[in-house]
């Protein structure tokens, strides 16, 4: 049994039977009336709360998908990156093969020393 339910039949067992004053009547009346004000508090606070948590799970779900996308861009570019410079060093060995101190090769040989 809820407790505002389990108060009006307090209350109406207490009436009932001759026992209850006005002013104990009148107490549990507002005892009721504020449990009643509090519920209704209750319950738009967690259909605000559950409104909210509705707008962030569609935001994580735009993320992620977001996400997703510039992942495999990055992984696109990185694999681009890896063939021009692949078709670089080979245009140089064509070009003098073995004798040009390039400066990308210098460079990339430098940061590879340094991992």
């Amino acid at each position: 049994m809820s407790a505002p339910l389990a108060v009006v039949a307090m209350m109406a067992i207490l009436v009932a039977t001759g026992c209850a004053t006005r002013g104990s009547v009148r107490l549990v009346r507002e005892d009721v009336e504020g449990l009643r004000a509090g519920l209704d508090d209750l319950r738009q606070a967690h259909g605000t709360a559950a409104a909210e948590q509705g707008r962030r799970r569609d935001e994580i779900r735009e993320l992620d998908a977001r996400i997703l996308t510039l992942q495999t861009s990055m992984r696109e570019s990185s694999e681009e990156i890896a063939r021009l410079r692949a078709r670089l060093q080979a245009t140089d060995e064509e070009l003098c093969p073995g004798r040009c101190a390039h400066p990308l090769r210098s460079a990339s040989s430098s940061r590879r020393s340094r991992r």
